[in-house]
């Protein structure tokens, strides 16, 4: 709908991503605008460099296509700027990427850092898939910067969600990009369904109208869980080490230990917990998980409990 473009559109432009309605393409959630946008310029056998560890559902899309995928290291302080400079050597066809409140990781570029990669995508006219997902997911002050404004529209295509930010049942997915790149991945939609829930998609043009107020209420909440995530998890597993993180909604740990082996434990246990490999290209991060923080507290601690009691038996 028009009208949901137009606030989609404002909303964005007010969180410091300057945007109009025609570089706006509604999706039925954020994977479909994953899938959309990778698809658009992603073919089997095409290199595509992405972050490692990466988001899993990114990784997902990128396999489904058939894709060459090589994975640069990434530090606390974002995507390792010198392995992107050697691989973007060899002229890959598509770079995807998270620059704000990344997915497992929790971290964000620094804006030094972050002006040196958009001066890489320019000189070397890489195409960028930047998800965005959780850029207004920050733990304190105003959303987390992104690489528009920095990055010629040609080559950046964002992708969003408003389920974060309001709630997981809105299904309800953005794509920014350039006018003539919208326009090529509209025609790619057809193929997949005609349209958006309209009833959704009006929702959200209310929604948008309180963004403030729905961001302050989930910035509360987001770190009232993660002070009980993170108590829960030193009650449990004391060997257990992460970084802080600086919004988002999971935690990035090493267990030191068998995470493959602790997450099927957990599940066994009715817990569910994302084991590092499935955040890698190459089936790394063995000892990584990643622990979502939403649950209550009493749940957290009983389902942890549950964990610690069944693997250590």
């Amino acid at each position: 709908l028009p009208v949901l473009r137009q606030a989609i559109a404002e909303h964005l432009s007010g969180d410091g991503i300057p945007t109009q309605p025609q570089e706006i393409l509604v999706t039925a959630g954020s994977q479909q605008a994953t899938f959309l946008s990778l698809r658009g310029v992603v073919a089997a056998g095409d290199l595509t460099l992405v972050e490692d560890p990466s988001y899993r559902g990114g990784l997902e899309v990128l396999r489904t296509l058939g894709a060459r995928i090589e994975g640069l290291r990434t530090t606390p302080k974002g995507l390792d700027l010198e392995l992107l400079a050697r691989a973007a050597a060899r002229r890959p066809t598509a770079l995807y990427c998270q620059t704000s409140i990344h997915n497992p990781t929790g971290q964000t570029m620094p804006a030094r850092a972050r002006a040196e990669l958009a001066g890489l995508i320019a000189d070397h006219a890489i195409l960028t898939i930047e998800d965005c997902c959780s850029y207004d997911l920050t733990l304190q002050g105003p959303p987390a910067a992104t690489l528009a404004g920095l990055v010629d529209p040609e080559l950046l295509i964002s992708v969003g969600t408003l389920s974060k930010l309001f709630w997981g049942g809105l299904r309800i997915g953005w794509v920014r990009a350039s006018r003539s790149r919208i326009r090529q991945l509209l025609e790619l939609r057809k193929v997949e369904d005609l349209a958006t829930s309209v009833v959704d998609q009006l929702h959200a043009v209310r929604l948008l109208k309180r963004a403030d107020r729905a961001r302050r209420q989930r910035r509360e909440m987001l770190n009232t869980h993660l002070s009980a995530t993170e108590e829960a998890i030193r009650t449990h597993f004391p060997d257990w080490t992460w970084q802080a993180i600086k919004g988002g909604s999971g935690l990035w740990i090493d267990t030191h230990d068998d995470a493959l082996a602790l997450a099927e434990t957990a599940k066994r246990a009715g817990v569910k917990l994302a084991p590092g490999p499935a955040f890698s290209p190459y089936d790394g991060h063995r000892s990584m998980l990643r622990l979502p923080v939403w649950h209550e507290a009493e749940l957290l601690q009983r389902a942890l409990h549950l964990t610690a009691t069944a693997f250590r038996h």
